[in-house]
């Protein structure tokens, strides 16, 4: 599993390479091309480069002249002015455009078909805020702070379509900054675009997704939200916390009044198996492990405290078997719910759920708010706690892996082609490691194969 397999990944099922190739700049009359410069960025993007000097430094002084190899001998490396024109040159609609048609190539594999989380299609809605800068430029939003100084920070609504086994990057669609544009006839100052009215915008193309549900944060519980999400025939879950809103006041009086409707553990499986070969069959003992996690009733089992539950042999004529199986109890849930009807929604009422979780950390209290009338409960509990795989699996790769944290050249267009070319990263990666290469999925280090990757 070397990088020339990952890049003949991207390259035969994608095109990636011949996309890369494919762009042009504005100005034609020049000789850097922007296919270098873009893989100048890749190589920096992959190996988490933090200016576009350390870039250029890694080429032309890498031991053995490992980074030259991805450059034709007579392609021409651009110092930093030039590298910076090269990517303000290109049109970020057109990397958008390669990122669109791998999600087009998924679409037409019947990705979105057959992957899914446990039986349904979801999407994962939250904003993000990539970078904050001192530097003046266009587009971005403006943030006064209290020791006199002001910041400016791209901010966008990123979508995660979540599966039990890959989770691909649908888009960061940025909020339209309006803080420096006012209305000079009405004299008045227009707002900025916040969350709700992108994702209100939004909504519809989660149908070419063949979504069913979209988990958001708080600040989506919003009738005009959910009904839009009804009108695209898309359930909806998010969590409640402002105590001031009248479905927490009735929904919280009326579960102080009632006993738990649900109660059971959550319990973390590991399942080891160990096969030992004699010397004349030749093999190599092998130790394979699968962790899993299952729901149960309640049990007197303590919290966080691993029990073998089997741990056997099996001796056959030219090996020996091992089978142990370890459980642990890592959180005891209490639930409550009931519908209520929500203000200036539409449709029908909407399901209040209130959790109590007992963990070894303490024990927390979650409300949750969802369209979700008939399923499961336990099932909706866990889409909320996945809620935050878009910040943990999500953003954060793609701050502390990917770099999109770092502002390597300050202009609008250069700003969003990087952030598209990230996510192009980020997806080709997570398909080759979760999908083409599944069989080594529980064996593999990702973060130690990322490094060896960089090295190479």
């Amino acid at each position: 599993m070397n990088l020339t397999n990952l890049l003949d990944y991207s390259n035969s099922i994608y095109n990636f390479n011949g996309e890369i190739n494919s762009i042009e700049r504005k100005n034609k009359k020049t000789y850097t091309k922007p296919s270098t410069c873009l893989k100048m960025l890749i190589a920096g993007i992959f190996t988490n480069a933090k200016s576009i000097n350390s870039i250029e430094n890694a080429i032309f002084n890498s031991n053995n002249n490992r980074l030259n190899n991805i450059f034709s001998k007579r392609e021409f490396i651009p110092k930093t002015h030039a590298f910076r024109d090269c990517i303000n040159d290109i049109d970020y609609l057109d990397i958008k455009k390669i990122h669109m048609n791998i999600i087009e190539k998924l679409k037409i594999n019947k990705f979105f078909e057959n992957h899914n989380y446990r039986g349904s299609r979801v999407i994962i809605a939250d904003g993000v805020e990539t970078f904050e800068t001192h530097k003046q430029i266009d587009g971005l939003h403006i943030r006064d702070h209290k020791d006199g100084t002001r910041g400016y920070y791209y901010k966008a609504l990123g979508l995660m379509y979540l599966t039990e086994d890959v989770d691909i990057m649908l888009d960061m669609f940025p909020f339209e900054n309006y803080d420096v544009k006012d209305d000079k006839e009405n004299n008045e100052k227009i707002k900025s675009e916040g969350e709700i009215t992108v994702l209100k915008k939004l909504l519809p193309s989660f149908k070419e997704y063949k979504a069913e549900i979209t988990v958001l944060d708080c600040m989506f519980l919003n009738a005009p939200c959910f009904n839009t999400a009804k009108e695209n025939g898309i359930d909806v879950i998010v969590k409640l916390t402002n105590k001031r809103l009248d479905l927490y006041k009735d929904s919280s009086r009326l579960f102080k009044k009632q006993e738990p409707k649900e109660e059971y553990e959550i319990v973390e499986v590991l399942e080891t198996t160990t096969i030992k070969y004699s010397k004349e069959s030749k093999k190599k003992d092998t130790t394979k492990t699968e962790k899993y996690i299952k729901t149960r009733k309640v049990t007197d089992k303590e919290l966080n405290k691993k029990i073998i539950v089997e741990d056997k042999e099996i001796k056959h004529p030219k090996k020996i078997v091992r089978i142990k199986n370890t459980e642990k109890v890592i959180k005891k849930v209490k639930v409550w719910y009931d519908n209520f009807e929500m203000k200036n929604y539409e449709y029908d009422k909407v399901k209040v759920i209130k959790v109590e979780e007992q963990t070894s950390e303490g024990n927390k209290e979650i409300y949750i708010v969802t369209t979700l009338l008939n399923d499961e409960v336990e099932f909706i509990i866990d889409l909320m706690h996945k809620r935050w795989d878009i910040e943990l699996r999500g953003f954060r790769k793609l701050k502390t892996r990917y770099n999109i944290d770092h502002l390597y050249i300050g202009t609008d267009n250069a700003i969003r082609l990087i952030i598209y070319l990230t996510m192009i990263i980020y997806n080709l990666i997570e398909l080759y490691f979760n999908i083409h290469t599944r069989k080594y999925k529980y064996s593999i280090n990702y973060d130690n194969l990322l490094e060896d990757y960089k090295i190479e």
